[in-house]
């Protein structure tokens, strides 16, 4: 019991004696008795506490999608291609074959950063040739259907915002496996270069990245692995820039040309068809044999 409003308590039975009760009021949690010749608050006990209610979990969210190859005249996969995370979750997580990504289970309300990367391919590995070659150099001379979109961003290979001999001669030593002045020839590009999300309270689907590898211009670019160009001299064909006039060698149908000091040819099998043009030009301006 309690004589001063619960300052202090004492047992039932001490303090204050027994005393009958007249009056009783509830407060709250608490009895007030009043007695014959005084007044106490007692403790009223038993009453159980009101039960919580649940506060539900928000849902995870998801955010995924694909990586293609924009410069493929039917845009194909990208696979291993490696995407980060950062922000309210951390993580990676690779694109399979189909290109395709996801990271799951991740904090509804929380803000991420998605950014795509992949490492270069190594000079001289497949799909960067001289067909690439030969198509930046039309391209320069403004013969036949110029480069447009994602193939004339990846002819631009010191990304100047031109394309010229700079960027052929920086293709065709990537394709000979020289590894210097090919400026970005094998890197990869992604578009856009990164994703953010803030306060994300949904799934986020077809969140999509075009992709292209600098120096490829030319023919749908397929992941190989990392191996020697089956065109490179030696094995079993002559590429375009080792053919001087007047050699003989055996060619699968395609766009080639022969250069020499003083004379230069696009030669092209598929028509038959042959057509004078400038060599490619060394950094000091004097002609190329290759």
């Amino acid at each position: 019991m309690s004589t001063n409003n619960g300052a202090s308590w004492s047992p039932y039975d001490e303090g204050i004696g027994l005393n009958a009760v007249r009056t009783l009021a509830v407060s709250g949690s608490l009895v007030y008795a009043g007695t014959e010749t005084q007044s106490v608050w007692v403790s009223q006990l038993g009453v159980p506490s009101p039960t919580p209610t649940p506060t539900a979990s928000p849902t995870p969210i998801n955010i995924s999608g694909t990586i293609s190859y924009c410069s493929n005249p039917a845009p194909g996969p990208v696979s291993n291609v490696t995407l980060s995370i950062t922000g309210s979750a951390s993580g990676s997580t690779l694109s399979d074959g189909s290109g395709n990504y996801t990271f799951s289970s991740l904090p509804s309300g929380g803000s991420y950063t998605v950014t795509p990367t992949k490492a270069a391919r190594a000079p001289g590995s497949p799909n960067i040739n001289t067909v690439d070659v030969i198509a930046v150099q039309r391209h320069f001379l403004g013969l036949g259907t110029p480069l447009s979109g994602c193939r004339l961003t990846a002819a631009d290979v010191d990304l100047n915002s031109s394309v010229n001999t700079v960027d052929v001669i920086a293709i065709q030593r990537f394709f000979l496996g020289l590894t210097t002045g090919i400026a970005n020839v094998g890197n990869y590009k992604f578009t856009p270069a990164s994703r953010s999300y803030v306060g994300l309270v949904s799934n986020q689907t077809a969140q999509n990245y075009d992709t292209l590898v600098f120096g490829d211009v030319t023919s749908s670019f397929v992941e190989l692995a990392d191996r020697p160009s089956q065109t490179k001299s030696g094995e079993g064909l002559a590429p375009a820039s080792n053919l001087e006039f007047g050699m003989a060698a055996t060619l699968p149908p395609g766009l080639y040309t022969a250069c020499s000091r003083r004379r230069a040819a696009v030669v092209d099998f598929n028509n038959n068809d042959a057509s004078a043009v400038a060599c490619p030009r060394r950094p000091d301006g004097s002609e190329s044999e290759k």
